[in-house]
């Protein structure tokens, strides 16, 4: 999350969960890390995958699209 936001150079908000934007990191099927998304609305946005099956995925622990979605509170 940290080398995203240095990258994107974008600065940590307290007021992140108020609007709903959790860092969503993305998994293989094998566990492997693939990606850490700014929110659940980037990854809809960028890869068309619905904000909802994600969060239920999350909940689940259950793959979604062929991958792991975990949330950071």
């Amino acid at each position: 999350v940290v080398e995203h936001a240095i990258r994107e150079n974008l600065r940590p908000s307290m007021n992140c969960s108020r609007w709903g934007k959790y860092p969503i990191y993305q998994y293989s099927i094998n566990g492997k890390f693939i990606k850490t998304w700014i929110s659940q609305r980037e990854v809809e946005r960028v890869l068309g995958f619905k904000q909802a099956s994600i969060s239920r995925a999350i909940k689940s622990m259950r793959p979604y699209k062929g991958f792991y979605w975990k949330k950071e509170y």
